[in-house]
């Protein structure tokens, strides 16, 4: 915990340090898991705790989903071709099933969800973009992902 004692940069070590810790139990417990449902969650937990770090230590604010974007431009061009061409079979599904649809702002006129921003990502993650690119929105896919599956709207 942050205390009159520590400087800023000390301060950032304990909680990178903790946060690390944190993502660390979440992945075991992931690998270590045969349920689909409760890997995704898990990882999604593990990423979650590392995007958190970086929202304190960059000083953000805002939307979550930010925070997922702010983390994942963090990578060079070769560790997101890597991180992507990792997971071929779950970049291949997220680019050819129908666009994930934002669930939290439904509304009576629209009880399907909202398909816009999951087409924009969808398009962009089959492109030629950038790796960055493609990896921040496979990051918002897994984001819109994450709020569909716990019914809740994190930003908005």
């Amino acid at each position: 915990m942050q205390n009159d004692e520590m400087t800023s940069e000390e301060w950032y070590n304990y909680l990178k340090e903790f946060q690390t810790e944190i993502a660390e139990s979440w992945l075991k417990r992931g690998k270590d898991s045969q349920d689909p449902f409760a890997r995704f969650f898990f990882f999604f937990s593990a990423f979650n705790a590392l995007y958190f770090y970086w929202r304190v230590r960059d000083r953000k604010s805002g939307m979550e989903v930010d925070d997922v974007v702010n983390l994942l431009k963090k990578h060079t061009e070769a560790e997101a071709k890597r991180v992507l061409q990792s997971a071929p079979e779950q970049v291949k599904y997220f680019c050819t099933r129908d666009p994930i649809r934002r669930m939290g702002r439904r509304s009576a006129d629209a009880a399907e969800g909202d398909p816009k921003e999951g087409c924009g990502h969808k398009k962009l993650l089959r492109s030629e973009s950038p790796a960055v690119e493609r990896l921040k929105a496979l990051g918002q896919i897994l984001y819109f992902v994450r709020c569909n599956l716990v019914q809740r709207e994190q930003d908005g």
